[in-house]
């Protein structure tokens, strides 16, 4: 009985050892998970807060509605009319190439030009849209309605367009709509313009701009 007793006597300070080590390295585990989560939430929170709504976010460009023209009289020389632009974005489908092969025998458009504008898009990041085409024919937002399932990643998207009543007869005095160019984008920037805005050129569209 006395021999028991003295093994059992024997054995303890060894367990209160690794029972001292197993403490401080469970102590040392939640420190260091709290001190990395302090890290995060606190010293780094901007930045992932930053990262985590540009992951969520997708922007999108809307062109504001431009107005009416009309000549002293009332007569009406300019106005807006609906259309649609087509777009791509290669994120939102599996297998961009194939997607695009199916749209282009859809719409009967030749197929090495859809995918040769994808190829010369693909630097863009994968959330970017790629316009495919603009101001579409009827027939073509038909066809891409019907096959919308089948089309991931294709939309449609509805913008003004200037239609001048008289065409080009006072072109040099009503002026036009053109997409913005590099040199105009450098001082226009600035001023919320980017790559593919429209904006006035000469007459009454430009001053109005």
């Amino acid at each position: 009985m006395a021999l028991t007793e003295i093994n059992k006597q024997d054995g303890a300070p060894e367990l209160r050892r690794r029972a001292i080590l197993l403490y401080v390295v469970l102590v040392f585990v939640f420190v260091s998970l709290f001190a990395r989560l302090i890290f995060l939430q606190v010293f780094q929170g901007e930045r992932y807060t930053y990262l985590s709504e540009n992951n969520r976010i997708r922007l999108k460009r809307v062109p504001g509605s431009r107005g009416m023209i009309v000549d002293r009289q009332g007569q009406l020389l300019v106005d807006s009319r609906p259309s649609f632009d087509l777009f791509f974005v290669p994120e939102d489908t599996d297998q961009p190439e194939n997607t695009l092969r199916l749209l282009a025998q859809y719409l009967k458009w030749d197929e090495n030009e859809l995918l040769k504008t994808y190829e010369d898009n693909k630097s863009r990041a994968a959330f970017d849209e790629i316009t495919l085409g603009r101001d579409v024919e009827w027939s073509t937002i038909v066809a891409v309605e019907t096959h919308q399932l089948d089309l991931p990643g294709v939309t449609l998207r509805a913008r003004p367009r200037r239609n001048y009543t008289d065409g080009p007869a006072a072109a040099h005095v009503l002026g036009y709509l053109g997409e913005v160019n590099q040199k105009q984008l450098q001082t226009l920037k600035a001023q919320g313009y980017g790559s593919g805005d429209e904006i006035g050129h000469y007459g009454l569209e430009r001053r109005w701009e």
